[in-house]
C-alpha cells in the first residue's frame, strides 16, 4: 500500500490499482521456501521438480505457475468477494 485516497460512489473496496509477479502458492514456507521453490521449477533435473509444479497448479487453479504472471482482473474478482 502507498497511500490511501478518499473512495469514489458506487465503487467496490478493496480494489487493487497495479502490481506485478505472482504470489508465491499457499504454505510455500516463506521467503527461504519460495526461493527453493523457484529454484527447483526452474531446474527440470531437479528430482523434485514435477511434484513443484503439480503443487503450484493446485494453488493457481490448474493453470501452469508463473512467477512473472499477474492479473489485475483476477486479483479484483478476488477482492470483490471480501465484504
Amino acid at each position: 500500500m502507498e497511500e490511501i485516497v478518499p473512495g469514489e460512489e458506487g465503487q467496490h473496496y478493496p480494489l487493487c490499482i497495479g502490481g506485478e509477479r505472482s504470489r508465491p502458492p499457499e504454505d510455500v514456507g516463506g521467503v527461504s521456501g519460495y526461493e527453493r521453490f523457484l529454484s527447483t521449477i526452474t531446474d527440470p533435473e531437479d528430482p523434485e521438480h514435477g511434484e513443484y509444479l503439480e503443487w503450484a497448479e493446485k494453488d493457481t487453479g490448474g493453470r501452469k505457475f508463473d512467477p512473472e504472471y499477474f492479473s489485475i482482473n483476477e486479483v479484483n474478482r478476488a477482492l470483490k468477494k471480501i465484504r
